[in-house]
């Protein structure tokens, strides 16, 4: 029997030949597949885009009553695809509460240990995810403290957090320029920031090229 890892490692054509798992009914792969490490059913689905497909819709609806799972790990990877698919498809609060999920896991290159904790504009902020950000703000994602948010102590507003970003490392900068105008346009309050900052944030808006001082 090919093994998952080895099947991971093949072209589409070798899997078709080498495994008849493909040309079996969904519903009985779905089956299969549950008996195998959830690793393991990623690497599968990954090796063929017909199997991807078919495999697709029904892990989305598996988590129609948990979407902030799938949620959550779309804003900290700044997957925009999946984050559309959890609003629209299965319905998810675009402010909703993430909980929080502690553990060790691999998108990419990428090792995410915590995930969650906040809703989900505050977590795709938190990696600098600019596309992800403007899709949630398009969504309506409220660009201020929510109340749910103040009622957890969680005082410090997106603008001033993003702003904050900006001055940590030059690596942020247009990072957090872009996520500080995304909110401004969407209604963010200047006024959460000192004077000099307002003023930093009006002329950003108005000057291409402009980068707060502290920035720089």
């Amino acid at each position: 029997m090919t093994s998952p890892q080895a099947i991971a490692n093949m072209t589409n054509s070798q899997i078709t030949a080498a495994c008849p798992l493909i040309e079996l009914p969904m519903d009985l792969i779905v089956k299969i597949l549950h008996l195998l490490p959830f690793r393991d059913v990623a690497r599968v689905a990954q090796t063929c885009k017909g199997l991807y497909q078919g495999l697709i819709g029904l892990v989305y609806e598996h988590f129609r009553v948990r979407f902030w799972i799938p949620l959550g790990f779309g804003c900290a990877t700044g997957n925009v695809s999946t984050i559309r698919r959890c609003l629209n498809q299965l319905g998810a609060p675009v402010d909703c509460h993430l909980p929080t999920d502690n553990g060790t896991h691999r998108w990419g290159d990428q090792t995410y240990y915590v995930v969650g904790g906040c809703r989900p504009l505050r977590e795709a902020m938190q990696r600098l995810h600019v596309p992800a950000v403007k899709l949630l703000l398009e969504n309506g994602a409220d660009p201020n403290v929510t109340v749910e948010e103040a009622s957890r102590q969680i005082t410090t507003s997106p603008l001033a957090y993003a702003y904050r970003r900006g001055r940590e490392s030059r690596r942020n900068v247009q990072k957090a320029k872009a996520i500080c105008m995304l909110l401004l346009l969407e209604g963010a309050d200047p006024r959460v920031l000192d004077p000099v900052k307002q003023l930093e944030m009006h002329i950003m808006l108005r000057v291409e090229h402009y980068i707060p001082a502290s920035w720089r």
